[in-house]
């Protein structure tokens, strides 16, 4: 998906306006996306009915390879023979853990053909070939046009090499058919090994010129935004548009990859191959064509690597993509001649072996000659690349998808609308439900059965939302103070250095719930079993001591229960084999964040570490319990300080911070006095509709504002600004303890991790979403920032609905964030207050929290000092420390067993972990004390 259609994103957006490109990136990359998925769910439905239709067992007729076609495949019997060995070792060993699906596999061509073949119509059964034949020469038109872009891109480059080495002006037209050999030369190459070499040095000079090329443009003057044009018009947009299409087009390769995955359900859903490839290509491409668009503007040439000067740096870099470019030509060129080779091979089935040869190369050099004549036609890289992606790009990406997925599904659809209609239903109301519940879906499970768990479980999609919706809360309007205090540059890399770390050690956090569940779980059936063994022998000693009847009484009752558990267990296996199909989560024990760091410890053999494992769950249980605490009291100063706000606009009276405080208080106990779950539900509702209105609102507002030019704002300020800004983005990014409590309940707790699993995809797009939205609060107001970016809206009426509703959101969220604290101790106070009444009990401990949150809000009262002081603090203990420390306890073990090596470098790992979340916390903690004390 990723080639060098990323270099001309610069000239899309200056095709469509800046915003008009921001957008269109976004827009086509959600279209693509939907239409990969629309084939990949065609596939392996057409693939499901063949395997059904027909005996799989028969092999298709492998026409024989002739001697000189084994150099198109470049292998040996004996190399051919130890993969297909090594290949059926694989999947042996594969299905030992899960049975593999067999089915056919489809290329695009032939799934449009079996979409057609397979109706009942016969109108459209005689389309099928019609359709093959269209689809596949689109594919081979975008093929082309694609070698022509990479012609035209390697004579622009060759051009600007040959003019700095040898001081020439050669013509462009001269350059077109002084290459043209060259391009011959490279396209008579027909080993697969040299082509896979190829690629691999491509993708590596790709990469490498990407990051320098981003580099450089982000430390050079930048236009200012208010000076570029926003939308153009309709007739540049869709030449944008194609640009676009251009540089996502890969519907033709996903097939392919689907048919070769060993979990071919792997590439669909919210955290897919798809959906993740998607994103972090849209953002790339989104972060290219804006930097390049203002750092160059109007001055932007075909490709921005056009725009480069002739530094060394950036000469070796027009040099590296002119050499990967012309490499790359000859994979692009590839599929080309395959796809017509055979078509080719059978009008010549009677030809000798050197006329096969010649016919072979003939056909090579035709599309070489092919390309260039169309280069030479459209001569222009801005210029070609849109018009492929608005010819063959649509319709390879836009147009054939839905109408495949009509004519796969009509059937299907017209015979369950009522279904449909009730699926629809069923999915508003779920979806309804989880934005309804955003924090009982994350507690209520906890009471859930073990009986319960195994059937039902959360399934990945509901777990992204919950996870998102847990991390992502105000904190994200005080990031651009962060890059405030941090410095510009530093706040980025500061935001994708704590973004990894979280993401890492999340992941810890549920390896070692797993491992530790599991371990938990073989421990209580062996003490069960030892239990069941003393209670038989105990009671065979008393069988010898009772008489013969009541020995035949005991053996009947004994056998007449065990046949009724059979018959139980029996029954009860043939009705739950499909809920057991439809959930295949593991049954395990539950941990919580505290459960887990004394199971830690307890599960070791050393009595210094079981003596810790009680002093390391009141630690962690306690710093979570702070960590709420420091939300409410942020909660508190963000509602008073939004008091402030409004009074001064409705009523022209200023209020002191202090006195909005107390006036805030007898609310907050108001509020805090509801105890009814699905009042707290439609408040949680509530908020999460103001809050996601806010940010939508607020960014969109900052993109049509003045921007202070980037090279006017610092790079970096300090080491006690850059804590700062630490504290306040782990604050923004803290989900430990939620995310063990949804992968405790989900349906397949596997799919939490991995390059696609929910914690990569929730911590890649907030993350995306935070750096967005403190960049461009910075940029637009400065050093004017307050501690919020809401303070610094104006009183027009659209700003202080928006002030209002987030100032009631905050207050009703204050709730939902107090509830956890009350619940958590209050198990502690019934057990110390027996004799009191629990209700006055409860609400006593209600009102004590608040009052706690009161007193923290009233010794540090400014957003921009309590948001770090609770990130640094609590922030810190549940982010690096306490998650490298329980995996460096629950796998020291193993890790010795396996090597030295591997113990020292996973140990000096969590160990640099522990240093680093100390180090934050003690410079942190001591600058927020001194800027408080003054």
């Amino acid at each position: 998906m990723c080639g060098v259609g990323v270099f001309a994103l610069p000239v899309a957006f200056q095709q469509a306006g800046l915003w008009t490109g921001v957008i269109l990136t976004f827009l086509l990359g959600v279209v693509n996306a939907h239409s990969m998925m629309k084939l990949v769910k065609c596939s392996q439905f057409l693939c499901h009915q063949k395997a059904l239709n027909e005996d799989t067992n028969k092999l298709d007729t492998i026409q024989p390879i002739r001697p000189v076609e084994k150099s198109r495949y470049d292998a040996s019997d004996n190399a051919k023979n130890k993969r297909e060995a090594v290949a059926l070792k694989g999947i042996e060993e594969f299905e030992k853990g899960e049975a593999v699906e067999k089915r056919f596999t489809l290329n695009y061509g032939d799934m449009a053909h079996e979409a057609f073949a397979t109706q009942q119509s016969k109108s459209l059964r005689r389309l099928a070939k019609p359709m093959k034949i269209a689809v596949n020469a689109c594919i081979i038109g975008l093929q082309l046009g694609i070698c022509s872009a990479f012609y035209i891109f390697v004579v622009d480059h060759a051009k600007e090499v040959l003019d700095v080495l040898f001081s020439t002006e050669l013509s462009r037209d001269t350059l077109f058919f002084t290459i043209l050999p060259f391009f011959i030369l490279i396209a008579t190459v027909r080993s697969l090994v040299v082509l896979s070499w190829i690629g691999l040095i491509g993708n590596v000079l790709v990469v490498s010129a990407i990051l320098i090329i981003l580099g450089q443009m982000l430390f050079m003057e930048h236009t200012p935004l208010s000076y570029l044009p926003g939308f153009t018009g309709i007739e540049a947009a869709t030449l944008a548009a194609g640009s676009i299409v251009y540089a996502y087009a890969a519907q033709a390769v996903v097939l392919p990859l689907e048919n070769k995955m060993r979990k071919p359900r792997d590439m669909l859903g919210v955290c897919g191959v798809i959906s993740t490839s998607v994103i972090i290509i849209s953002f790339l491409y989104n972060i290219t064509g804006f930097l390049g668009y203002v750092t160059y503007g109007d001055s932007l040439k075909g490709s921005i690597t056009l725009n480069l000067t002739n530094s060394p740096l950036d000469f070796s870099v027009k040099l590296m993509l002119l050499l990967m470019t012309y490499c790359g030509y000859l994979i692009q060129h590839y599929p080309i001649v395959e796809m017509l080779w055979p078509t080719v091979q059978n009008r010549f089935k009677n030809a000798s072996d050197k006329a096969i040869l010649a016919v072979d190369y003939a056909l090579r050099y035709a599309v070489v000659v092919l390309s260039f004549g169309l280069a030479y036609v459209i001569p222009n890289f801005k210029d070609i690349v849109p018009f492929i992606g608005v010819t063959t790009g649509m319709m390879i990406a836009l147009v054939f998808p839905p109408l495949l997925e009509t004519v796969v599904f009509i059937e299907k659809w017209r015979n369950g609308s009522v279904v449909a209609l009730e699926t629809v239903y069923y999915a508003v109301r779920i979806s309804f439900e989880l934005i309804r519940n955003p924090f009982l879906n994350q507690y209520k499970y906890i009471m859930t059965s073990a009986e319960e768990e195994q059937l039902t479980g959360l399934r990945s999609s509901y777990a992204f939302i919950n996870l998102t919706k847990a991390i992502c809360g105000v904190g994200i309007f005080a990031l651009p103070v962060a890059y405030l205090q941090s410095g510009l540059w530093a706040g980025i890399i500061l935001t994708v250095v704590l973004a990894f770390v979280n993401w890492h050690n999340m992941v810890k956090l549920v390896v070692c719930s797993q491992y530790l569940s599991k371990k938990k779980l073989e421990r209580s059936r062996r003490e069960k079993s030892e239990h069941n063994k003393s209670s038989n022998q105990s009671a065979t000693t008393e069988s010898v001591t009772t008489n013969e009847p009541e020995k035949v009484y005991k053996s009947l009752e004994s056998t007449t229960t065990e046949l009724e558990k059979e018959h139980k267990t029996v029954k009860s296996t043939s009705t739950s084999e499909s809920e057991t199909s439809q959930s295949t989560r593991e049954r395990r024990i539950s941990l919580s964040f505290g459960d887990m760091a004394e199971e830690a410890f307890a599960s070791k053999e050393t009595k210094t570490l079981r003596d810790m494992a009680k002093p390391i769950k009141f630690v962690s249980n306690a710093c979570i319990l702070g960590l709420q605490v420091g939300i409410c009291s942020a909660y508190y100063v963000f509602v008073a300080e939004h008091l402030q706000e409004g009074t001064k606009y409705i009523f022209s009276v200023y209020v002191s911070r202090n006195l909005s405080f107390l006036i805030l208080l007898p609310f907050f106990i108001l509020l805090t006095s509801v105890r009814n779950l699905t009042l707290l539900s439609w408040i949680g509702l509530a908020g999460n509709i103001l809050l996601a209105i806010a940010i939508i609102s607020i960014d969109v507002k900052m993109i049509f504002m003045p921007h202070i030019p980037l090279s006017q704002l610092p790079s970096f300020t300090s080491i006690e600004g850059a804590t700062s800004a630490a504290g306040t983005l782990i604050y923004a990014l803290v989900g430990h303890a939620v995310v063990l409590a949804l992968e405790n309940k989900m349906r397949k707790p596997k799919d939490m991790l991995g390059p696609c699993g929910v914690i990569s995809g929730v911590v890649i797009m907030l993350s995306i979403l935070y750096a967005f939205t403190a960049v461009l609060g910075f940029i637009t107001y400065g050093d004017r920032l307050r501690g919020s970016i809401t303070l610094n809206l104006t009183n027009s009426w659209f700003d202080f609905t928006i002030k209002m509703s987030l100032m009631l959101m905050t207050y009703c969220g204050y709730l939902i964030q107090h509830y956890p604290v009350v619940e958590t101790l209050w198990p502690f106070a019934q057990a110390y207050f027996e004799k009191i009444n629990k209700l006055l009990l409860n609400y006593a401990l209600r009102y004590a929290v608040v009052l706690l949150s009161f007193a923290l809000a009233c010794l540090i009262p400014n957003l921009e000092n309590i948001i770090p002081f609770v990130g640094v603090t609590c922030g810190m203990m549940i982010t690096l420390i306490f998650p490298a420390l329980i995996e460096a306890v629950a796998f020291s073990d193993q890790w010795r067993r396996k090597s030295f090596m591997t113990l020292f470098f996973k140990v000096a790992v969590d160990v640099l972990y522990i240093i680093l979340g100390l180090v934050f916390m003690v410079v942190g903690l001591f600058s927020r004390l001194i800027e408080t004390h003054e």
